[in-house]
């Protein structure tokens, strides 16, 4: 947003958290079929689905303004809160002689998040003048370079993870991934965006890609609630949908 424009970081935002739901649960579901827990969707999905009415409904008269932002911010402070409670309820919870089987937390482990965190921020910044210089010289407009190459390469660390856990079987891993990174995009991202430089929301973005949004994130709150799970046909249905809103935007 600072270094291109507003509409580049609100499209890369929003075509991300489609991406999430469409692709990355996609894949991961044609991997091996996704069990939803209860937790997962009766404290985290409802805070995904909010967010994204959230969104839509600040962004529906054109114009995301720093005070939207700040409510943002608030929304995302409130479900920070519950999560941390129920983590401090769940550790409470865990017995000494459990706690005694846990693995030891070890250097290498924290190298390896500091040295992901470094290589995130240096791949962001080279994907973000990359994909905007190619992208421009073929005459295509910011909100497009956002919405394609810019929220892919925002949803390839949740594809990666979600992949990763897919194999290794860890459904809860693959689906908490998805629902806590379109939290987290629009509330935090976009908060934070919009108190930095406030966004006028193109027309086309209101037309299309807000409508897909809530499609996308309502059909997997859908698919969550009526078998308790994303399986292999669920996984096409997702995979073909993300491909119908690409084709839209080409």
């Amino acid at each position: 947003a600072i270094t291109v424009s507003t509409d580049t970081g609100l499209g890369a935002i929003v075509g991300s958290n489609i991406a999430n739901i469409g692709l990355v649960l996609g894949v991961s579901a044609l991997i091996r079929p996704l069990d939803i827990s209860q937790t997962v969707f009766e404290r985290h999905v409802p805070f995904m689905i909010l967010a994204a009415l959230l969104l839509v409904g600040l962004g529906w008269d054109g114009r995301i303004g720093a005070v939207d932002g700040v409510f943002m911010l608030a929304v995302l402070a409130a479900f920070t809160a519950v999560v941390l409670r129920r983590v401090q309820q769940t550790q409470s919870s865990i017995s000494a002689a459990e706690r005694e089987g846990m693995p030891d937390a070890r250097l290498r482990d924290a190298a390896f998040v500091v040295f992901g965190i470094v290589a995130l921020v240096l791949g962001s910044q080279w994907l973000v003048e990359g994909g905007q210089s190619l992208l421009s010289a073929a005459g295509f407009s910011d909100i497009f370079i956002g919405l394609t190459v810019l929220a892919l390469g925002t949803s390839l660390p949740e594809l990666a993870a979600s992949v990763v856990a897919a194999i290794r079987g860890e459904a809860d891993f693959s689906v908490g991934n998805v629902v806590g990174s379109n939290i987290y995009n629009i509330l935090a991202v976009v908060g934070v965006l919009v108190l930095l430089a406030p966004s006028t929301v193109p027309a086309a973005m209101i037309q299309t890609d807000f409508p897909f949004l809530i499609g996308a994130t309502g059909l997997a709150a859908a698919l969550f609630l009526a078998r308790g799970r994303v399986g292999r046909p669920e996984g096409v249905v997702l995979l073909g949908c993300y491909g119908f809103y690409v084709r839209l935007l080409l």
